[in-house]
């Protein structure tokens, strides 16, 4: 009964809700040999343990895989540039959907977070 109810009241450490978005970005796999790839941020998520984006590309990207992205904000002359390593990546809709832990760059999107 007790693990049963540790299920059913998940402690949720986001400092803010999750915030859905349609950024244009593009990104680039540190370990490959190609260029930057167009993608679409889906949602920026920031939590007490650090902040990562959810986005849609074409390809599935294996996890644990550097990674490198310019995300484009209206309004803004210059991209917001953000790195991170690939935590996971699945089927969605008519492509793949990733999970990114940021690890450089994140103070940059933490306004796109709070909704701003």
């Amino acid at each position: 009964m007790v693990e049963r109810n540790r299920k059913m009241f998940k402690l949720d450490k986001r400092v803010c809700r999750r915030r859905d978005k349609q950024l244009k970005a593009r990104y680039l796999l540190c370990d490959a040999k190609r260029g930057w790839e167009e993608c679409t941020i889906i949602n920026v998520d920031v939590a007490s343990e650090g902040m990562g984006i959810k986005f849609h590309t074409r390809e599935k990207i294996k996890a644990g895989i550097d990674i490198v992205f310019e995300i484009f904000i209206s309004g803004k002359l210059e991209p917001i540039n953000v790195k991170g390593i690939v935590k996971w990546s699945k089927q969605g809709g008519k492509g793949f959907i990733g999970g990114v832990g940021l690890t450089e760059g994140r103070y940059k999107l933490t306004k796109l977070g709070k909704g701003n």
